[in-house]
């Protein structure tokens, strides 16, 4: 596993993510990330097709993260909960997952 995922998300722009094409688990939690890439970065994201699970917990992303999460194609399992800026209610359309957290 990588060291400081913070810094590799600092480092990589979600477009340079999207060319890890085999990747199935995700676990960007509690680096206080609060980073909301370009619509044209999220529509990279639809090259992760085996990406199934995506653990965002514990950082500061806004609502405007769930419109890009939308573009993963496999996505079954979401976590967004300790996320200080969404707020206590938001909307998930477009994604369809079999299991997600929200926020406590």
């Amino acid at each position: 596993m990588l060291g400081n995922f913070k810094d590799l998300f600092m480092v990589l722009n979600i477009k340079e993510l999207s060319k890890l094409s085999n990747l199935k688990n995700l676990d960007l939690s509690l680096n206080n990330l609060n980073i909301t890439p370009s619509m044209e970065g999220c529509k990279s994201l639809t090259r992760l097709e085996r990406l199934e699970s995506v653990s965002l917990g514990g950082n500061n992303f806004n609502k405007s993260i769930i419109s890009c999460l939308s573009f993963l194609p496999s996505l079954n399992f979401l976590d967004l909960s300790s996320n200080q800026h969404l707020g206590s209610s938001f909307s998930m359309q477009g994604i369809k997952l079999t299991r997600h957290e929200r926020l406590e």
